[in-house]
Parts: structure tokens; sequence; C-alpha cells
């Protein structure tokens, strides 16, 4: 039977799917990978207690890939903010009931940046329109900092990041909004 047809068949029968977290990527087969600017370090997460990395893909969506042996220790020398290629380069089969290990192969570079190299630049799908809650979270910083250097209001967000609950996402939100109040020289 067809992947579709079975799909139709079951929603007819009135079976309703169920999916898992879709913003884990399973890295399973050689030859997959994944971009992006690598934005939050989780340690022994979940049931497995595996680490776990959180890429910003361009499109703006955030995607976790969960550590393995071989994966952590190539990690663990990316910087957090810079863009990572991580490729899953081959499978080593092992004794049963293991399952085969995983090597991966670990890129990094600087991320793009608007001109002044220091705030990523802002992705194509990020809006130019004025992001009101990133510029509220801003205006905070700089009522506690007692100044408007972009710089200074990144690193102190990051600071503050858990104790304020903030995402990496909710990071993004603030360095965009940062170019918006704060356009390089080059744009303006």
């Amino acid at each position: 039977m067809n992947k579709k047809l079975f799909e139709v068949t079951m929603a007819n029968e009135g079976w309703d799917e169920k999916e898992g977290d879709s913003n884990v990527v399973n890295l399973q087969n050689e030859g997959d990978k994944i971009q992006g600017i690598y934005i939050n370090f989780e340690p022994e997460v979940g049931s497995y207690n595996q680490n776990r990395y959180t890429i910003l893909l361009p499109d703006g969506e955030e995607k976790y890939v969960y550590g393995t042996r071989d994966l952590d220790a190539k990690m663990s020398q990316v910087s957090l903010e810079n863009e990572v290629y991580i490729l899953l380069y081959k499978l080593v089969p092992q004794k049963p009931p293991k399952s085969s290990f995983k090597v991966f192969r670990v890129y990094e570079r600087e991320p793009v940046t608007n001109g002044s190299g220091d705030i990523p630049a802002p992705k194509e799908n990020l809006s130019d329109e004025d992001d009101s809650e990133a510029r509220n979270m801003i205006e905070v910083i700089v009522n506690e900092l007692g100044e408007e250097n972009p710089e200074a209001i990144i690193e102190y967000a990051e600071e503050v990041k858990k104790d304020w609950e903030l995402s990496g996402k909710d990071i993004t939100r603030i360095k965009a909004q940062l170019v918006r109040m704060f356009p390089s020289k080059e744009e303006g």
C-alpha cells in the first residue's frame, strides 16, 4: 500500500495521527545534515540525559539536535552564535544490540554580519517592521545598563537569559530589533 493511500485510509477510518516534537532533527543516515546558527546549548536534557544543541535555520525556525559521544566532543569546540554545519559522515557498526556508532563532521564559521561586525545580519525572513516586544526588552536592558550600546545590550541579554527565561529566538529578535534601531553606517 502506498504511503498516501495509507494516510487517507487511516483518516477515513477516524484515526488521528500523533506526531512527536517536530523541532527535533534526527540525524540517522549517512549524509544527513543541518546548517544554521548555533544559538543554545542545554546539558543533560530528557530521559537519556543528552546534550541538546539549538540551531537557528535561515528561515528563522529553531531546530534541536541531540548529542552523541562524537557530536558532543566536536560541538564543545564550536562557539555559540557561530554558523555550524553538522554532517552525519559515517555509521560504524557495533556488536548487537548496540546501534551503529555515529561519526560526525562538524564545521564552524563566523556568521554574516550587518557590516559593523557586532550583530548578526537579519535573515531575509525577518520583518523590517518594529518588534514592540523586543523593543520593550531592549528598553528594560538600557534602563539597567544606563547606555544604548548594542554590544552591551546583547551581552546583558545573554547574561540574564536564564533568569528572564529568554529563548534563543528571543535573543535573535532582540538582535534583529537592534539592527532596525541602530542601522549600520553603510545602510543609512
